[in-house]
């Protein structure tokens, strides 16, 4: 006779926390072999058919907690938890061999803060970077421990749905205060300030119910996009579905994404197509687009032997929009560090516009909010390789207030009403989570 559908769950979420027991079990072990440290973790292996890794964050009551999952099949997938110790920047690794780096590094540079919200930030701004206590990565049915300090993980025996409601909702600016923010910004363009610039708003549900554990119910990959949560606590948590890496480097090769030109998707493949082509034609999109290309390509001659393009304008698909997407190839110099490639690269004319270095100023005195990690370069560096997506398709929660971000690059020829209705598409890929 079928299980029924709460048999189901009931039985997966035994397999689950005999999962986290295990591990649990697995560190007191590896303590017993020796001491671990920072640069020499104790690892181990667990074998776990048709386990995910990302199944067990709804039972887990240690902090901080930094997931990652990778854009692609076979990517990096691992689960941070504890802090070993914090650093401000990535400074630090600056002149070391690569050799001599902490088995990993998680965590984020926010963007300057500015303005009354700012206190929603202060504890990420606290410790931007953290060298976790323990890693559990996860490579099909096998997942492998990196212990760098005692740690026992706490963890939750029940994963029950709790149903959430909104009970207010806010949209800063308003539609009326953006449409007329648009127009003065086209203004500035035509009168040559400069010739991009990202603007974004901000969604901000009042909620009441669990809404970390609500929202993992709903955390699966999507195509194209990164999944990654970075909790302090169950009140306090930053959550992204980004489709855009800032940088990855494997040894001295680092692959760059540029990500911009925008179309919704259409209702039904015929629709679908019709919007593809119209974007791979629309001279707005490819003019936004070609901008961010061209400083990714002069900052990479700045950081590269040798750069090549490994796509050119082609369509990336996501669940609610469609960008136009080139992806970049380079060679490294000797010794350029994560923190020199950051600097370098972040923020791109995807999310800041261009010029680079005075847009931020104009950006922060625009917009009524400020960002914080939403845009800003967040992910790992590991001895062997590093990689950085950009904070987009993403929100923050914090007491019983979620905050959902989304932006559209202001180039001539854009219009009020569409830019509104691509940060609407945006954000859908947050509030589907709900």
């Amino acid at each position: 006779m079928p299980h029924s559908t709460k048999e189901r769950n009931l039985n997966k979420n035994e397999d689950l926390t005999l999962f986290i027991r295990t591990i649990n079990t697995k560190i007191l072990e590896s303590l017993q072999t020796g001491t671990p440290t920072v640069n020499s973790p104790l690892r181990s292996t667990i074998y776990a058919p048709n386990l995910d890794l990302k199944d067990i964050l709804p039972l887990i009551d240690s902090f901080p907690l930094f997931f990652w999952e990778g854009k692609t099949e076979n990517t990096q997938k691992f689960l941070a938890l504890g802090q070993h110790s914090s650093l401000k920047n990535l400074s630090s690794l600056e002149g070391i061999s690569p050799d001599a780096y902490p088995f990993c590094i998680v965590g984020g540079e926010t963007e300057p803060t500015s303005h009354n919200d700012a206190h929603i930030w202060a504890d990420y701004q606290q410790a931007p970077f953290i060298i976790p206590k323990i890693i559990i990565s996860q490579q099909q049915d096998n997942f492998t421990i990196e212990l760098a300090s005692n740690i026992k993980i706490l963890f939750s025996e029940k994963n029950s749905h709790v149903p959430l409601s909104i009970l207010k909702k806010e949209e800063l600016p308003p539609i009326n205060e953006w449409s007329k923010q648009i127009q003065e910004v086209l203004g500035d363009i035509t009168a040559n300030y400069y010739s991009k610039i990202v603007l974004s708003r901000q969604q901000k549900l009042a909620l009441k119910g669990n809404v970390l554990t609500s929202m993992l119910q709903n955390f699966q990959k999507k195509d194209n996009s990164y999944n990654l949560l970075w909790a302090l606590s169950p009140e306090h948590f930053f959550v992204a579905q980004s489709p855009e890496t800032l940088f990855k480097q494997e040894d001295n090769t680092i692959y760059v994404d540029s990500l911009a030109g925008t179309i919704q998707r259409g209702d039904g493949q015929q629709q679908d197509q019709q919007k593809r082509e119209e974007l791979l034609h629309s001279l707005k999109d490819h003019h936004e687009h070609q901008i961010v290309t061209d400083f990714l390509l002069e900052q990479l001659t700045e950081l590269c032997t040798s750069i090549e393009y490994l796509k050119k304008e082609e369509i990336v698909q996501l669940p609610h929009v469609q960008h136009l997407h080139t992806k970049l190839k380079g060679t490294l110099k000797k010794e350029t560090s994560p923190h020199h490639v950051i600097n370098q690269l972040h923020p791109t004319p995807a999310v800041g516009g261009f010029p680079q270095k005075s847009i931020r100023k104009i950006i922060a005195k625009k917009e009524q909010f400020d960002r914080g990690l939403y845009t800003a370069p967040i992910g790992f560096v590991t001895p062997k390789s590093s990689e950085f997506l950009v904070g987009i398709r993403s929100a923050l929660f914090f007491k019983s207030n979620l905050h959902i971000y989304a932006g559209a690059g202001i180039v001539t020829g854009s219009d009020p009403m569409q830019e509104w209705l691509e940060t609407e598409n945006k954000m859908k890929t947050i509030i589907e989570l709900l």
